[in-house]
């Protein structure tokens, strides 16, 4: 909502208050840091051995096919740099947190597989983030 909200005022060239723009500051810094404090609050890796291979076939065929088809994108696309590394990341985003509320909701039996497999990949895209820079640039 914010981002469509965000354009819609970027095309409709309306400015926002200064004001308001200071106080949307001082908060986007503490993003980073409270981001990380939820990381650690809920991370959990508890999940039978037996599904550890399916987590390591989902995990690395996830990621291998957003590395190939962000790298794809990255290199034959014909748009500037900025675009083409939105779309290699958006391709090695983490899993989104609102599969657990689902899983729960219609009774996955799953849900504590749903969630590692979640916090694995928020770790791996973390770690994707800092080791892909130093190859595109």
């Amino acid at each position: 909502v914010t981002y469509v909200a965000m354009i819609i005022l970027h095309f409709a060239q309306i400015q926002l208050p200064q004001p308001f723009i200071e106080l949307a500051s001082i908060v986007s810094r503490a993003n980073m840091p409270l981001s990380l404090i939820l990381l650690g609050l809920y991370v959990s890796f508890s999940f039978h051995k037996k599904d550890a291979k399916l987590i390591s076939k989902f995990l690395l065929f996830r990621y291998s096919l957003g590395l190939v088809a962000g790298l794809g994108c990255y290199l034959f696309l014909p748009f500037n740099e900025m675009f083409r590394i939105a779309l290699l990341i958006g391709f090695l985003l983490p899993i989104g947190l609102s599969v657990i509320p689902f899983a729960y909701e219609f009774k996955y039996k799953t849900v504590p597989l749903i969630g590692s497999i979640i916090n694995i990949s928020m770790l791996a895209g973390i770690l994707l983030f800092i080791i892909i820079p130093f190859f595109i640039t």
